[in-house]
C-alpha cells in the first residue's frame, strides 16, 4: 500500500510529475513541466517520497527516504509496497486498492527497512495524474523524528520561559534604574528628591525605604522614612523623628556609613532586632514594623560616604539577595552622583554660565510660516546655570531641527556636555532625518565621548513647512512632552516618552507627527518651567498649563513672554533651584 498521505486542498489534481520510470532504458511516464525543478525539490526535500505505479510498484524514491529505510533508489525499483509495508501481503494489496478507488490514504504504520529493523512512520499519500496515468505520492515522516521535535520544543519552551521571566525582572531593573535617574534630574530640592527616590523604592522593591545623610560635623540625619502601607507611615516617621542611626553605632545602617561598604540581612531575627534597637521603644516600632529582610547601601561620590540608602522587606516571602543588592548599589551610584553634582554646583556656576551663554544662539532663524521665540532663565541670580539648552537650526534639505534639551547636573561639566549635545545634533541632522534615529546617534556619541555619569534629556523636532500647515516629526527622550495649544483653544501634551540619553546602550525612543495647522502653537520646555520649590509637581504643571491657555491668539513672542511671566510670579521670592529652557513654535501665514 502507499503509506502516505494527504494532498493539501488547493494542490491540483492534474499536474505533470518529473521522476525516472522503474525501467532505466524507458523515459517517465509522468513528464514533469521543469526536469531540473523538480528533481530539485525531489531531492532536497527532508521528508521522505515514494512514487509507485496503479500496480503498486515503485518508480522513484528521493534520497530522505532512502535514509530512512536504508534501500538503495536501484532497490526501491525492483519491489512493491507489499515488500516494505511490515503486514500481511493480503492487507498491503487490499489497502493499496482500496486507496486507488478513494485516491488519498493517511495514518500511521510500520514499515520494514532493509536492515530488518521496524520505522514507525506517518504516512500520507494521495493520487496525480501523470502523462501516463495516475501516480501515487507517499510521503512519510518518522514517528520518533516527531516524538523527538516535540520533546525538544517542550524543552525549548521551558527554556523560552525562563529566559523571558529573566528577561522581564531584568527589563523591571532597567526600568528602575532609568526612572532613578530620571527622577534625580529633576530637581535640587533634597527633601523633596529624597522623598520621592524613597517612595519609588517602596513602590518597585522594598516596604520600606530609609535615606541618611552624613553631615560636615559627622551628624547623621534621617532625610527620608517612606512604608508602602499608609497605616504603619507613622512607625516610619517616629524612626524619622526620634531614631536616626548613631555615629559609629553597631547597627546595619551606622556600620554601612562608617566603612562605606554595603551590608544585608537576608533574614533579619528578633536578636538583630534588639542589638539594633536604641531603647525599648525603638525596639518595639522595629518588632511592629515586621522586618524580615533588609539591605543597606552607600551613597558614595568621588570617594567620599554621602549617606546611605536603606531597603526593607517585612513581606515573609521577599528575601534580599544578590541581584537586588547589585540593583540598590547601582541606584545608590547614580542618586550619590547626583547629590554630590548638585552640592558642588555653587562654585562651578560661573564658568557653566558663560560656556552655556556662548553656547546658545544668539537669534533665532526666520522660517517660512513659522513665528519662534524663546527663553533662558537661569538659576539663581544671573550666576547658577546647567546644562539646560535650545536651539533652531537649517537641517540643508527644506526642514528646520528645533531642539530643546537638559544635560544632568550643574556647571561647566554640564556646559561642556550640552555643547557638545548641541553640536553633536546639528552633524548629524545633515545625514539623518528620522529624530529617533539621530538620538539613538547621539546617546551611543554620549556614552563614548562622557567621561562622567552625565545623562540629558532631549526632544528634538523636524519642521517641514507646508503650504496649509506645518508637519512637525518630533522624538522624546526622556524630557517633558511639548504642549499644543490649538487655534480653537484645544490644550494637550504631543509625542510619547522615551528613555533618556547618556546612560544605557539601547534606549526606547518614538516618534510622533503633528501637523500644526495656522494659529496652533507648540510649547516645549525644561523641567524647570513645572518645579516650584515646597510645592508639589502637579502645581508647576497647572501653572505652565494655565500660561499657554491664556496664549490664545497671541504670537510667539508674546506667549513666550507669559509663560516667562507665569513662571516667575509662581516662584515669588524663593529662589529658583533649576534653569528653564523654553521654545515656543508657532504656524502662521505667509511665505
Amino acid at each position: 500500500m502507499v503509506t502516505e498521505g494527504q494532498a493539501r486542498p488547493d494542490s491540483p489534481r492534474h499536474v505533470r510529475l518529473a521522476g525516472p520510470t522503474r525501467r532505466s532504458t524507458e523515459r517517465s511516464s509522468i513528464r514533469p513541466l521543469t526536469e531540473g525543478r523538480y528533481r530539485a525539490v525531489f531531492e532536497s526535500v527532508r521528508d521522505a517520497i515514494l512514487l509507485v505505479d496503479r500496480t503498486g510498484r515503485y518508480i522513484d524514491a528521493n534520497p530522505a527516504a532512502t535514509e530512512l529505510l536504508g534501500y538503495e533508489r536501484r532497490e526501491f525499483l525492483s519491489m512493491r509496497i507489499s515488500d516494505v509495508v511490515a503486514a500481511e501481503r493480503e492487507w498491503s494489496e487490499a489497502e493499496f486498492r482500496r486507496f486507488r478507488e478513494q485516491e488519498r490514504w493517511t495514518g500511521e504504520i510500520d514499515l520494514r527497512c532493509k536492515d530488518g529493523s521496524l520505522a514507525r512512520v506517518e504516512a500520507s499519500a494521495t493520487r496525480i495524474e501523470g502523462e501516463s496515468g495516475p501516480v501515487y505520492v507517499s510521503v512519510l515522516r518518522d514517528v520518533a523524528d516527531r516524538q523527538r521535535a516535540q520533546e525538544e520544543r517542550a524543552e525549548l519552551l521551558v527554556r523560552e520561559q525562563e529566559a523571558r521571566s529573566q528577561a522581564e525582572a531584568a527589563l523591571q531593573q532597567v526600568r528602575l534604574v532609568s526612572d532613578v535617574s530620571q527622577l534625580l534630574a529633576v530637581s535640587l530640592d533634597y527633601p523633596a528628591t529624597f522623598r520621592r527616590l524613597a517612595e519609588t523604592m517602596v513602590r518597585e522593591i522594598a516596604d520600606l525605604c530609609l535615606i541618611d545623610m552624613v553631615g560636615d560635623a559627622g551628624v547623621i540625619t534621617r532625610v527620608a522614612a517612606v512604608h508602602a502601607t499608609q497605616s504603619k507611615q507613622s512607625l516610619a516617621d517616629r524612626l524619622a523623628e526620634g531614631y536616626p542611626p548613631r555615629p559609629k553605632g553597631s547597627d546595619p545602617i551606622a556600620m554601612t556609613l562608617s566603612t562605606g561598604e554595603p551590608h544585608s540581612w537576608p533574614r533579619m531575627r528578633d536578636r538583630l532586632l534588639r542589638e539594633t534597637a536604641q531603647d525599648d521603644e525603638h525596639l518595639q516600632i522595629l518588632r511592629e514594623l515586621g522586618i524580615e529582610s533588609l539591605l543597606c547601601v552607600p551613597l558614595i561620590a568621588r570617594g567620599r560616604t554621602l549617606g546611605s540608602l536603606t531597603l526593607i522587606s517585612t513581606t515573609p516571602d521577599i528575601r534580599y539577595g544578590e541581584r537586588d543588592l547589585r540593583l540598590a548599589e547601582e541606584i545608590a551610584r547614580r542618586a550619590a552622583v547626583r547629590i554630590d553634582n548638585a552640592r558642588l554646583y555653587e562654585e562651578r556656576d560661573h564658568t557653566a554660565k558663560v560656556l552655556q551663554r556662548s553656547l546658545l544662539p544668539p537669534d533665532l532663524p526666520k522660517i517660512p510660516r513659522v513665528d519662534l521665540a524663546a527663553r533662558y532663565l537661569p538659576v539663581g541670580e544671573g550666576n547658577e546655570v546647567g546644562g539646560d539648552f535650545y536651539d533652531v537650526f537649517d537641517c540643508g534639505d527644506g526642514s528646520w531641527a528645533a531642539v530643546v534639551g537638559d544635560v544632568c547636573g550643574k556647571g561647566p561639566e554640564a556646559a561642556a556636555v550640552m555643547g557638545l549635545v548641541r553640536h553633536t545634533l546639528r552633524a548629524l541632522a545633515r545625514f539623518q532625518r528620522t529624530p529617533s534615529k539621530l538620538l539613538e546617534e547621539l546617546n551611543r556619541s554620549l556614552l563614548e565621548q562622557s567621561r562622567d555619569d552625565r545623562f540629558c534629556t532631549v526632544c528634538y523636532l523636524r519642521l517641514r513647512p507646508r503650504p496649509d500647515h506645518v508637519r512637525v516629526t518630533m522624538c522624546s527622550a526622556g524630557h517633558p512632552l511639548p504642549l499644543i495649544l490649538r487655534r480653537d483653544g484645544r490644550l494637550s501634551s504631543a509625542g510619547r516618552p522615551g528613555q533618556l540619553l547618556g546612560v544605557f546602550p539601547d534606549v526606547f525612543l518614538a516618534d510622533s507627527v503633528i501637523d500644526l495647522r495656522v494659529g496652533d502653537a507648540m510649547v516645549i520646555y525644561t523641567d524647570g518651567a513645572i518645579e516650584q520649590r515646597g510645592a508639589e509637581l502637579v502645581t508647576g504643571e497647572t501653572t505652565l498649563w494655565d500660561a499657554v491657555a491664556a496664549s490664545l491668539g497671541h504670537d510667539a513672542e508674546v506667549t513666550a513672554a507669559g509663560i516667562e511671566e507665569a513662571i516667575r510670579t509662581a516662584r515669588g521670592s524663593s529662589p529658583p533651584h533649576d534653569d528653564v529652557a523654553l521654545l515656543v513654535i508657532r504656524a502662521v501665514e505667509g511665505e
